[in-house]
Formats: structure tokens, sequence, C-alpha cells
């Protein structure tokens, strides 16, 4: 049988499950800070979630679940822990990633993109060491199914330049083009209206339980 089943849940033994359990509702208790600001974000390994409550039509279906204050859907989800887990631009050989730098690479993508703004970018973090922040990404991209995570690949692929012969230009840059590295890229067969459409028909999809769970606890 060729491809996946979508309704096909991957099995989670019940002690993961309640690491996650645990692990969400820390993070949904963590405040959420602009992505803009600096001074909050912290020098430490970890986990955070992004939430997007800009104008890119694309996303549009996200707003509803993430304007006032709600922030329950993020649009990608990270980790921040062992050496070489950055952007060339923010790696320091030989320590732990801090979710600062983190946060900093991001940013710098998300300002050279031509149809996005820093400004419209939020954060939640959760410090923790490095082992439980690689097991905590995996399952909370699980939980939060967020978008920049399963459907437009390609928002990590940053300062890729050394290694861009012969790639092929990720989702987020057909999307959002502004990056110097991507424009080496080779360009994507399918259209953007084909990628935006597939996006939209994903977000106005009902969302995964743990969103509804934290709009329902916001009512």
């Amino acid at each position: 049988m060729n491809g996946r089943p979508e309704n096909i849940v991957p099995f989670t033994p019940p002690e993961d499950r309640r690491v996650v359990d645990a692990m969400t509702e820390e993070l949904l208790q963590c405040p959420v800070e602009s992505i803009c600001d600096m001074v909050g974000i912290v020098d430490t390994p970890g986990i955070y979630a992004i939430y997007y409550i800009g104008d890119y039509p694309a996303y549009e279906p996200l707003l509803k679940w993430n304007e006032g204050g709600a922030f329950a859907w993020p649009i990608y989800v990270g980790k921040a822990c062992g050496p070489g887990e950055v952007c060339e631009n923010s790696f320091v050989a030989g320590r732990r990633v801090t979710i600062r730098e983190r946060m900093q690479a991001h940013c710098c993508d998300i300002n050279a993109a031509s149809n996005l703004d820093m400004a419209d970018f939020y954060c939640r973090f959760l410090s923790m060491e490095d082992v439980l922040a690689i097991q905590g990404e995996s399952l909370l991209i699980a939980r939060f199914a967020p978008l920049w995570n399963l459907v437009v690949d390609g928002f990590e692929d940053c300062g890729a330049s050394h290694r861009s012969h012969g790639m092929v230009k990720g989702r987020w840059d057909a999307l959002h083009p502004g990056r110097q590295h991507a424009e080496s890229l080779i360009s994507r067969e399918e259209s953007v209206s084909r990628i935006t459409l597939e996006v939209r028909e994903y977000l106005e999809r009902d969302p995964p339980a743990t969103v509804l769970s934290t709009m329902d606890r916001l009512a």
C-alpha cells in the first residue's frame, strides 16, 4: 500500500504521554514574548513555540486561534540543545546552543522574507536539559501539528549556502522569498498557488485537540 493514511496516529507509550502532558502544560503556563524583544528570552537550552498573528493571506485561518492573546496554535515548534543545532550565523562551536540564539537566527530569516513582519511573531519557551529538549520537540510537534514543521518545510534550512548545490528550494522559501542562500536553490515544480491551497486546507481543518483545549480554558 502506498502512502500513509492521515488518520493513523503513531503509538505513544504511557510514560511518554505523561511527559508530553506535563511539558505541554508547563509550556502553556509560560508567558508569551515578542520575538522582536530578546530581553526576556533565556540563554539556556530548551524548547519553544512560535505563534503568528499577521495578515499573510494563506495563514489567515491561524488568526482565530492566536489573536486576542489566545496563542493556542503555534506555527512552529523547535528546540535549542547540542552544538551544531542552529544556523552558522549563530552557532558557537564547543558549547550548547541557547533559546536566545535560536530566536536570533529565526529573526534573521523572518526579517529577510519579503512578505513577513517580525512584529507579527511571538514565542513561548521552556528551559530544560538537552536530552529532554530533543524528546520534547518531537512530542510537542506531534501534539500541536505546527504548519512550519509539517506542511511548509524549509524554515529551519538556514545558512545552507555551503551545501546548496543541487538542492530544491523548500516550501518556506517558495512562499517567503528573500533569504539570500535560497536564491541559488532549484525552484520547486509545484506552484506557490498549489502550496497556498494546501496550506489553507490544512489550517481550515479542525486543529489538534491540544489547541481546542487551550481555547476552552481561555473561554
